[in-house]
């Protein structure tokens, strides 16, 4: 028994030493801007390690920043489980329902970053808009808790216009234009 122990020890070292490189392969390519060999040395890595969040969370950053938002989601979901106050994951994740019109669920990441980054005032506009989108009962709350000055209300509006732009609401999307 204890050379098949010795083998399995072994066996788990080599496939935790070709996780990480292919991490540290995805990485290169990631900085290189050379997103489909990262995608690769990524999902390559994680049938060596499919659990490890860091290696998960990579391959989402990929995703997101090739605009593959269903992906995101798909690659982070459990992330965001596992890991409940990392920003990236909580990012990656309420940018990629809003950018597909899931305002429901891109207020619920929206509301868990709020209180990592209580300042951060895009965050809060965008919180108030995808609320406002998903007419969730607290969209007006969140709107009166937006500084009242101009440039954050026209930020507001602005993109609050944006999001029925794409939706192909233009007459809601003009309004909030002009306002």
């Amino acid at each position: 028994a204890k050379p098949a122990a010795g083998n399995d020890a072994k066996e788990e070292s080599l496939r935790q030493t070709a996780a990480r490189t292919l991490n540290s392969l995805g990485v290169a390519y990631f900085e290189k801007q050379q997103f489909p060999k990262a995608i690769a040395a990524f999902e390559d890595a994680l049938k060596y390690d499919p659990a490890n969040p860091d290696m998960r969370t990579n391959l989402g950053m990929v995703y997101f920043q090739q605009g593959q938002f269903n992906k995101v989601v798909e690659t982070l979901k459990e992330v965001s489980i596992t890991r409940p106050t990392d920003q990236r994951v909580l990012t990656a994740l309420a940018v990629a329902h809003f950018a597909e019109g899931r305002y429901n669920e891109a207020s619920s990441f929206y509301e868990r970053l709020a209180p990592l980054v209580p300042n951060d005032p895009v965050l809060r506009i965008t919180l108030a808009v995808a609320s406002q989108l998903a007419k969730r009962p607290d969209a007006a709350r969140l709107l009166q808790q937006l500084p009242q000055d101009a440039e954050t209300q026209a930020q507001y509006h602005i993109t609050l216009a944006d999001a029925y732009r794409r939706r192909q609401q233009l007459s809601a999307g003009i309004v909030e234009y002009e306002k």
